[in-house]
């Protein structure tokens, strides 16, 4: 088998569409499922800041911070991974596990924490201005709460080898592991 692979456009819908190619594990097929969630976010959010929008403002209550296509960007890569860890979440649940929940109800904490320390927040934006309360905030912690789980849930299942978790030295071949310390 080749380590090197290329996925053909039918490979890509049968990720997308959660059914298994033939050659690929489930953790790699977790892997390209985060990838493929955080690359089109990131696209999107590039795409918002310089086709669609143009300039984009943050502004609080003491200061405005200009957003260029960087940081829309990882927001967009965020909410793309915040949906992987919802679909994660769901298949949690119905199997009983509730951590999902505590990282999404930790997320939203922390967004609560950052609303009673900054206060209110706006976006400008092509002459336009929308501003935030608390519950927005509150609400955009909760989506980068559920993409720390996406995140986790995918190294998690990397990790694993025969269903048991795995030391990165126990995944090396012994003599590969030996060679790359000398």
């Amino acid at each position: 088998m080749n380590n090197k692979q290329v996925l053909a456009p039918h490979s890509l819908l049968k990720i997308m569409n959660n059914q298994q190619p033939a050659n690929q594990t489930n953790s790699l097929q977790d892997v390209q499922d985060v990838a493929v969630a955080a690359g089109v976010g990131a696209v999107a959010g590039a795409g918002l800041s310089t086709i669609t929008v143009g300039s984009i403002s943050l502004v609080t209550a003491t200061t405005a911070v200009g957003l260029s296509m960087t940081p829309l960007a990882i927001a967009g890569a965020v909410v793309g991974l915040s949906v992987y860890g919802a679909k994660q979440v769901m298949a949690d649940l119905q199997k009983g596990k509730l951590s999902g929940l505590g990282a999404t109800a930790a997320g939203a904490v922390s967004g609560a924490g950052v609303s009673a320390t900054v206060g209110g927040v706006s976006l400008a934006a092509a002459g336009i201005v929308v501003s935030y309360g608390a519950a927005s905030i509150v609400s955009a912690g909760a989506v980068v709460g559920l993409a720390g789980y996406g995140l986790k849930t995918v190294f998690d299942k990397a990790m694993k080898r025969d269903g048991k978790r795995t030391d990165v030295a126990d995944v090396v071949e012994p003599q590969q592991f030996q060679r790359a310390n000398q």
